[in-house]
């Protein structure tokens, strides 16, 4: 007896920043992280960690609070 049935579903996943908002709800420096998201039907998107980022660039910050992105090397990601 198998207690794992074979489940092959077909899913979508979606990367996606999001709009900031004011400073102390959604700062810019949160709303430009990759953020994740999937979908299983033909729908409706399910937003994951709490629809809060999952990456973030490792940055300083300028006087005008933009962000200056440190990109050391690349990072490709395989997916299936």
């Amino acid at each position: 007896m198998s207690l794992f049935k074979e489940h092959k579903e077909e899913i979508d996943i979606l990367c996606y920043t999001r709009l900031p908002q004011d400073e102390l709800i959604y700062a810019p420096k949160l709303a430009y992280s990759m953020h994740l998201a999937y979908r299983n039907d033909e729908d409706h998107f399910q937003e994951l960690n709490h629809n809060s980022g999952v990456l973030f660039a490792k940055a300083t910050e300028n006087d005008s609070g933009s962000l200056n992105a440190e990109l050391e090397k690349s990072v490709s990601f395989r997916f299936g």
